[in-house]
């Protein structure tokens, strides 16, 4: 029997309930044996951005993914350093599990940014796309089968252009994204607004300890 693997990736700045939800609701939907989350070393859509370095960032997730056995963190991405382009890591994921059916969980927002995705001729040969739905989108009626039509957010004619003759096949996922962002997170800690209960105690713990996004 195939094993089907979930992959989430990003760069965990920091890591938060949301992510968490949306790695469970894949898990539970989809039957995958486990989630894999893979820090990014540098994302090539935030270089204008420093990062928090990676240390902190892989520690994080340790410390939020401790009690679910079913989900591991992979340094990929870190161990290789430079810009982290998902058709690298896709590859170098299919050399080490050849007989694994991988599921690349995004959201839906993400959907609309596919055709600027180095290599997604690739990407697409290699995974089908989980998608979740923010709180405010539309309650998918598809049940999660993956599916070869376009994706109505992205423009057909560039995404045709990325794909260059590969389908793109997406999955729907019932389970709707908490609202939480990295990005408001670090915007309440450097204002000393509460955040503690957008992420797990262990990392709020580390992150008062540490000083970070101060």
């Amino acid at each position: 029997m195939v094993q089907k693997l979930g992959i989430l990736g990003g760069s965990f700045d920091p890591v938060h309930k949301g992510h968490l939800h949306f790695a469970l609701a894949a898990l539970d939907e989809l039957s995958l044996a486990r989630v894999v989350f893979i820090p990014a070393a540098t994302p090539p859509h935030k270089l204008s951005r420093h990062l928090v370095a990676a240390a902190h960032r892989v520690t994080m997730l340790e410390k939020a993914l401790v009690d679910h056995e079913r989900f591991t963190v992979d340094r990929l991405e870190i161990d290789r350093g430079g810009i982290s382009f998902t058709w690298q890591t896709l590859t170098a994921l299919r050399e080490r599990h050849e007989e694994t059916e991988f599921f690349f969980i995004i959201g839906s927002d993400t959907l609309a940014e596919l055709a600027t995705w180095a290599r997604l001729d690739r990407i697409a040969r290699l995974v089908t796309f989980a998608v979740a739905r923010r709180q405010n989108d539309l309650v998918p009626t598809a049940s999660p089968v993956p599916t070869a039509s376009p994706v109505p957010t992205v423009s057909p004619e560039d995404l045709d252009r990325a794909l260059r003759g590969a389908t793109l096949r997406t999955v729907s996922l019932k389970a709707a994204r908490l609202s939480i962002s990295s990005t408001e997170i670090r915007r309440r800690i450097a204002d000393h607004e509460p955040w503690e209960e957008l992420v797990p105690p262990a990392v709020a713990e580390y992150i008062r300890d540490e000083k970070l996004y101060r």
